[in-house]
């Protein structure tokens, strides 16, 4: 069983990473702080690319209570661009937890959404010509 964690910061991250999101520059999320004369006002997360997005606004109520349930209460608010991709808020601090619905997608745009999830590898046909 995990130790409980010690910070926000700690708390938010391995939430994020048990949904299997990779934490650093260059990968899915940051944890970082809000700072007022060098005390930390409350922590927040950066995202990068749209499949943490998704992860995110999918999970945002799981997200609340298991890092509530660790001791540290975090607000997910999602809302939806015009184009029905997700734009969440993740932070510990004083703030509106809002949660729209997300708008009724065009075909297209649900065949680009449907093009972010990897396809199942199928091995290719051969037409073998019978000789005889």
């Amino acid at each position: 069983m995990n130790q409980a964690p010690a910070t926000p910061t700690v708390a938010i991250a391995r939430e994020l990473r048990r949904l299997g999101l990779k934490q650093g520059r260059g990968k899915d999320f940051t944890v970082t702080g809000f700072y007022r004369r060098s005390e930390c006002i409350h922590t927040y997360v950066v995202t990068y690319g749209r499949h943490a997005e998704r992860v995110i606004a999918k999970h945002a109520d799981d997200i609340e209570r298991r890092t509530s349930e660790a001791g540290w209460s975090f607000t997910v608010s999602v809302r939806y661009a015009p184009s029905g991709n997700p734009m969440r808020d993740v932070h510990n601090g004083v703030g509106e937890r809002v949660r729209e619905t997300p708008p009724a997608v065009p075909a297209a745009a649900a065949e680009e959404l449907s093009a972010d999830e990897p396809e199942p590898a199928v091995a290719p046909a051969h037409h073998v010509p019978l000789l005889g």
